[in-house]
């Protein structure tokens, strides 16, 4: 009995030891294995949000992410993320600011030990588009009145994203039609919707303004048509007949197709309308103008280059200068071109506006070379002008005069064939609107 006794108290004694010096707990035999640090946290914006994205790492289940300020020292947020989460993105919700960003990567079952953090990334919150009120875009209403007039005054310009009735003109006892995008009368405009975004030239149309597609004589075959048809029947009815001018023919056939009406002695000048001596003297007084630039185009002094209908006389100043390569265009803020003290157009680096009295001669001009040359139709409008509607809307602001009709008539005398948009403006739109 004395033996087991004593067996008993150096049993208790070494356990007595192991408490003291161990603890209760018994010892691990492993430390649990890190998980990998995550390669990247991001943050991903979409449409004005930000979203926390966390690459995956092997074994890991959930990703915690901290946000800290600026000084990487106090935690501002922290977020867990599943795998899900961590792929597709999770919403980030904080005030604009100066954050960095850390994130580590854990297992819910513990079987993984929690990886180092990931090195600190800058991110800025910048305050979202819809804190501050959006810019208001305003765009111009321009009336082609036909012969009509307001009685009060009416709204010269729209803001995007607004409703607006269209006024209601006057013309004598005739009855007005309505408004309409072309002068052709062929697409109604009944107002200005909240989803327009243009600058609007509107036509208004009166009883009696019916354009008659019904055509005799030299247009016959152009009845009825529209768009890209309507420019087939044009090309050859002006291509039939034509005769052939040379550019060196141009020194004698200028000073009778644009011979002033009040001295025929005399040339009326492009652009400047201005009258002077006509007899060809070397290009001194007056050149030989390419109204479609040839740098832009694809002729050189033949063809279109040496067309009777294309080819007007410009003072030197005013070709070499002003006009030179640049495409036709509206000009604001640039400069003007003067010629005997009189301001005959504007230009800046990109663009040419000739005035408004001659504004729609080009137009027509250009519309003719359009048409008559097979080669025009691999060169886009733009090549030569800011835009179509740009050159629609010039054929309506400065219709034809007695001077075009009167040099249209003389050009058909010697080269056979007419400018149809002399003849009949409303093609223009009829094809290209």
């Amino acid at each position: 009995m004395k033996k087991i006794l004593k067996t008993l108290l150096i049993i208790g004694a070494f356990v007595l030891l192991e408490l003291v010096f161990f603890g209760c707990e018994p010892q691990d035999t492993q430390a649990l294995e890190k998980l990998d640090m995550p390669e990247e946290v991001d943050i991903a914006q979409i449409n004005e949000k930000f979203y926390i994205t966390v690459s995956l790492v092997e074994n890991a289940d959930r990703y915690s992410v901290y946000i800290m300020d600026s000084t990487k020292e106090r935690q501002v947020k922290r977020y867990l993320l599943n795998e899900e989460q961590a792929l597709a993105g999770y919403l980030l919700v904080l005030n604009p600011g100066e954050y960095y960003i850390t994130c580590t990567a854990m297992s819910i079952e513990e079987a993984y030990a929690e990886s180092d953090r990931t090195d600190f990334k800058y991110i800025k919150i910048e305050k979202k588009a819809d804190d501050t009120p959006p810019a208001v875009i305003t765009h111009s209403i321009t009336y082609i009145l036909n012969g009509g007039s307001f009685t009060s005054d009416v709204p010269n310009s729209y803001n995007e994203g607004d409703y607006l009735a269209l006024p209601t003109p006057v013309n004598g006892n005739k009855t007005f039609l309505g408004w309409y995008l072309d002068g052709a009368f062929l697409k109604e405009i009944t107002e200005i919707s909240v989803s327009m975004k243009v600058d609007l030239t509107i036509y208004a149309k009166w009883e009696g303004d019916e354009i008659n597609t019904e055509y005799t004589g030299y247009y016959k075959n152009a009845s009825n048509l529209f768009g890209n048809q309507l420019k087939g029947a044009l090309r050859s009815i002006i291509s039939s007949g034509f005769i052939t001018r040379t550019y060196d023919n141009l020194k004698t056939d200028i000073p009778k197709t644009d011979a002033d009406p009040k001295n025929p002695n005399n040339v009326i000048l492009v652009f400047s309308k201005m009258s002077v001596k006509g007899k060809w003297d070397g290009g001194s007084t007056w050149n030989r103008e390419h109204v479609w630039p040839q740098s832009l185009s694809w002729f050189k002094t033949s063809g279109a280059g040496s067309d009777l209908h294309h080819i007007r006389p410009v003072d030197p100043t005013v070709n070499s200068t002003y006009h030179n390569n640049r495409k036709y265009g509206m000009v604001s803020n640039g400069t003007a071109g003067v010629l005997a003290g009189k301001v005959v157009c504007h230009y800046n680096a990109n663009y040419f506006e000739p005035l408004d009295d001659v504004k729609g001669d080009i137009a027509r001009i250009i519309f003719y070379l359009l048409v008559r040359y097979q080669e025009a139709d691999n060169y886009a409008v733009t090549r030569v002008a800011e835009s179509m509607s740009m050159l629609l809307n010039w054929n309506s602001l400065d219709p034809v005069d007695d001077f075009e009709i009167t040099r249209n008539e003389k050009t058909y005398d010697i080269q056979g064939n007419r400018n149809p948009f002399i003849d009949h403006p409303e093609f223009a739109w009829m094809i290209w609107n």
